[in-house]
């Protein structure tokens, strides 16, 4: 679940980053390099914390994450949107400062 795939998005590269909820913070910080790299190339990079079984019951994990991720990266990048859910995913996309 590890993937980091291009999607075509109109304006730029658009990369995911996926994620599960109980990652460990060493784990992060591996995945958060990426992303680093990816916005300093001028992609935008899509977090994607996927909930699989008894997970769905704490999404609330996931949304504490994804602010975490935020926070860290608030320096070069910013939310495109808030969180969006979609049936065992939450995503946050976003782009590079200018």
């Amino acid at each position: 679940t590890d993937l980091q795939m291009p999607i075509l998005d109109g304006l730029g590269l658009l990369k995911e980053i996926q994620l599960r909820p109980n990652i460990g913070t060493h784990d992060l910080d591996f995945k958060l390099k990426h992303a680093i790299e990816f916005i300093t190339n001028h992609d935008k990079v899509r977090i994607t914390i996927v909930f699989r079984g008894r997970e769905m019951q704490h999404q609330d994990i996931g949304a504490n994450l994804l602010e975490q991720i935020k926070e860290k990266l608030a320096n070069i990048a910013v939310p495109e949107a808030p969180p969006q859910r979609e049936r065992n995913r939450m995503m946050l996309t976003l782009v590079p400062k200018h």
